[in-house]
């Protein structure tokens, strides 16, 4: 179980209210691989008697079968902060990646380093925590030196670790949200709980001091906040399949107040990073390889040495590789344009493996949103569209952050030359995108309602 809290605190996520909630996730009859392993965002001992496990053990392990934590919910539990003495290399440089970078000899620090074989990392957490050190380490080699001096290609010395690594997990073999935010986290003061975001600090730092800092904690705590939203999903669904309205009503307000938490998390983004070092510093080193500098040098992508001489092109990190929102989508029924659900299809490729199949079992379940068409209860209709009105809000408010620190900066910066810099690191066009998603979410709703943005 995740350390984030000492023996005598509650549990970050919060207790499940209600045995209408414990009845549904066990009980849950969407597709048959969910009714012996799906993971429930829940910490109650009574759980081992309702599904009949013998051991906290054999719950723990149902739990991690979508690598879901009842304590932190799509992050990673008890992360490894260092590798084996094997790994030093990666150790040194990735633990002090931010210093190499401004000192400028970060390329010089990756080339001497050997080809180290990734074959001696043994769990799951190891391999999590390479690809988080590799891909800061590719990240810092390809764009030490800005958009116009990148390089044609990677050495093998990260490309061949990083790449296997990559394969290893399921991810893509560069920086994405899957590692940096939700496996790039520690305690500082094992006596207190995490939820104290002063309590917390990243593994691997990029530069842009406190406001690189920040960025990356708070994606971490609204994915953290959106973990028993899981269970709420799964409600609503059981609650379809049974024609249960007033569980199907009880779910949405507690997915509701899940995604209005996450909203008030997202927003303390503008009081804690600064918009113009996240643009200006931190930005650049989440580009992809085979973005527009690329094209501009004539590279077409990044040679990953020792795997192919072929360029490769990785789109750069993005929120819509977060794993929250779209099970959210799911479990609504919230149906996106061809556009963005191919855009919305490419991020999942870069999420873990386990949270792209927990979106497609949802989206594989009965339609809420038919089922509360056919219901003649208002109160029914009223629940869905308020939920559904908090995922626009939060999307408003996203929008609002985009804004703010890359389209305002944008327009200030005198450098216009790039136009993928107008994209989202992702690919995406973005005000453009998020503006069509939230149009989406708010054309599902029985009744419109005005837009906050």
């Amino acid at each position: 179980m995740c350390p984030m809290l000492n023996e005598n605190s509650k549990c970050i996520l919060g207790r499940l209210p209600g045995r209408f909630v414990r009845r549904q996730i066990f009980n849950v009859m969407i597709p048959a691989v969910l009714r012996s392993s799906f993971p429930i965002a829940m910490s109650d001992p009574a759980v081992n008697t309702m599904i009949k496990v013998d051991s906290q053990e054999s719950l723990e392990e149902k739990l991690s079968t979508y690598h879901v934590s009842p304590v932190c919910g799509y992050l990673l539990s008890s992360p490894r902060s260092m590798l084996p003495g094997y790994f030093d290399d990666w150790n040194e440089i990735a633990l002090h990646l931010t210093d190499f970078i401004e000192e400028g000899n970060i390329r010089q620090k990756v080339e001497k380093m050997s080809v180290l074989d990734h074959e001696q990392l043994t769990s799951h957490r190891e391999l999590r925590l390479a690809h988080l050190m590799l891909t800061g380490i590719a990240a810092a080699y390809v764009w030490t030196d800005g958009v116009k001096g990148i390089p044609k290609f990677l050495p093998s010395c990260v490309a061949v670790p990083l790449w296997r690594v990559s394969e290893r997990l399921g991810v893509q073999p560069i920086m994405s949200h899957c590692s940096w935010s939700l496996a790039n986290w520690k305690i500082i003061d094992q006596s207190k709980p995490a939820t104290d975001l002063k309590n917390r600090e990243l593994i691997v730092n990029l530069p842009g001091g406190d406001t690189a800092k920040w960025f990356f904690l708070m994606q971490q705590q609204t994915d953290l906040i959106s973990g028993p939203g899981i269970a709420y999903a799964i409600g609503m669904k059981k609650a379809v399949l049974d024609g249960d309205e007033v569980r199907l009503v009880q779910n949405l307000g507690l997915l509701k107040s899940t995604v209005k938490k996450m909203e008030v998390c997202i927003k303390q983004i503008h009081g804690l990073c600064d918009p113009d070092t996240f643009f200006h510093v931190l930005r650049p080193f989440m580009m992809g390889f085979g973005s527009q500098p690329f094209t501009a040098a004539g590279y077409g992508g990044l040679v990953f040495q020792g795997i192919s001489d072929v360029p490769q092109q990785h789109l750069g990190a993005s929120a819509a590789q977060s794993p929250a929102i779209p099970i959210f989508d799911a479990a609504l029924g919230i149906i996106h344009d061809t556009s963005n659900e191919n855009f919305h299809e490419t991020m999942r490729r870069y999420m873990l493996p386990a949270h792209r199949k927990l979106i497609e079992d949802l989206r594989k379940g009965p339609s809420t949103k038919t089922f509360v068409d056919k219901c003649s209860n208002e109160k029914t209709t009223k629940a869905y569209d308020d939920c559904l009105q908090a995922v626009a809000d939060f999307r408003s408010s996203h929008l609002k952050i985009v804004a703010r620190f890359i389209t305002i900066p944008l327009r200030k910066d005198e450098r216009k030359t790039e136009d993928a810099v107008a994209k989202g690191t992702g690919g995406s066009d973005v005000l453009k995108y998020l503006k069509s998603t939230r149009s989406a979410t708010t054309d599902t709703m029985f009744k419109t309602k005005t837009n906050s943005t």
